[in-house]
């Protein structure tokens, strides 16, 4: 990272959880109301208090489909950097976006193709092409995300090497969901993928084997220098969704480094080179260098205090947990839900 690209903090934003696609294997709800403009002003005065300058990972949902969202970039990328993760359907507003914003404020744009979504909705392959040849004539960094969805493993190889006749990289990452009643990639402490389909991601991508290192004891950003923004609430990661407070209010900053409590974790906050698909030089790889040369870690035993506010609530979450997996969900939930209402004390919270 070069001295003139220095942040100091991490945030991974879910601008709108609207989108225009409706891929089966997406983990995201995606709102069915209209995508709300940024209050612009308010989020600028909002970061300028932070007094620190961000990397911002926009995310959705479609980012592209807030109606300012091009207006938001413009007065961030003066002081902040950002990234988008985006399907890059909407061409004009991703045409006035790379007619608007400096590219070298922009570290990134991870494109996922969703072929069998284009295909539905009839947007061929090739108007996507164009576009991500157009954002890098305009010097953007462009990379494509292809979802190795169990549906997909058969033309996932086809329709890579479609993009990379056009000289557009595009790599294969694990599917992070349920499949025929299987977790994937890792299912109760197994690889859900067969050894053959998991050469072939393999093959395609040689840092696909970063996403199945177990993670959990690592040192970990989040909840120190780095975020994850929903609706304007602050939460932990993705992984985990401990809420520390408010974007527009206050929220809590961990004042030591929690190690990870997932055993597999696609977040990349807990180790260098992280989970991307571009390991050597991923963005989040030099804050963390940064902060272990500045602050002492946790324990495990105290990070999972830190994230779930009492060892009395972690076990009621390990409980739900296995309830879940076990498909007890229904009879059990409400039965554990009034138990933590009754001996939780609020205060350690």
């Amino acid at each position: 990272m070069t001295a003139e690209k220095r942040y100091d903090m991490y945030v991974h934003w879910n601008l709108s959880l609207q989108c225009n696609f409706s891929c089966e294997y997406c983990i995201v709800n995606a709102a069915k109301e209209p995508a709300a403009a940024i209050d612009i002003p308010k989020v600028i005065r909002r970061l300028d208090e932070l007094n620190k300058t961000l990397l911002i990972s926009f995310s959705g949902g479609e980012p592209f489909i807030v109606p300012n969202f091009t207006e938001l970039c413009r007065e961030l990328t003066k002081k902040h950097y950002i990234r988008i993760d985006s399907n890059l359907s909407l061409v004009n507003p991703c045409k006035k976006f790379m007619n608007t914003i400096d590219p070298e404020r922009v570290l990134e744009i991870c494109f996922s193709p969703h072929v069998g979504e284009r295909e539905r909705l009839k947007i061929g392959l090739d108007e996507l092409v164009s576009l991500v040849k157009e954002f890098q004539k305009n010097g953007f960094r462009m990379i494509g995300n292809y979802t190795a969805y169990p549906p997909l493993l058969g033309r996932m190889e086809r329709d890579i090497k479609f993009f990379e006749s056009h000289g557009i990289k595009v790599l294969p990452t694990f599917f992070w969901g349920r499949f025929n009643g299987k977790h994937y990639p890792v299912h109760w402490g197994r690889i859900s993928y067969s050894r053959k389909d998991l050469e072939l991601i393999e093959r395609l991508n040689r840092n696909a084997k970063t996403h199945l290192r177990r993670t959990r004891n690592d040192p970990c950003l989040a909840g120190s220098s780095a975020f994850t923004i929903t609706n304007n609430e602050v939460i932990m990661c993705d992984m985990i969704h401990t809420k520390l407070g408010d974007f527009f209010g206050e929220w809590r900053l961990f004042p030591k480094i929690i190690r990870c409590t997932e055993k597999y974790c696609p977040c990349p906050l807990n180790r260098a080179p992280a989970v991307t698909l571009f390991p050597d030089d991923y963005p989040a790889k030099e804050i963390l260098k940064r902060e272990l040369s500045a602050k002492t870690i946790y324990s495990l035993s105290e990070s999972y205090k830190m994230i779930e506010g009492s060892y009395f609530r972690l076990l009621l979450n390990k409980m739900r947990s296995i309830c879940w997996r076990l498909g007890l969900r229904r009879s059990m939930f409400p039965f554990l839900k009034i138990l933590s209402l009754f001996l939780i004390d609020p205060a350690s919270l």
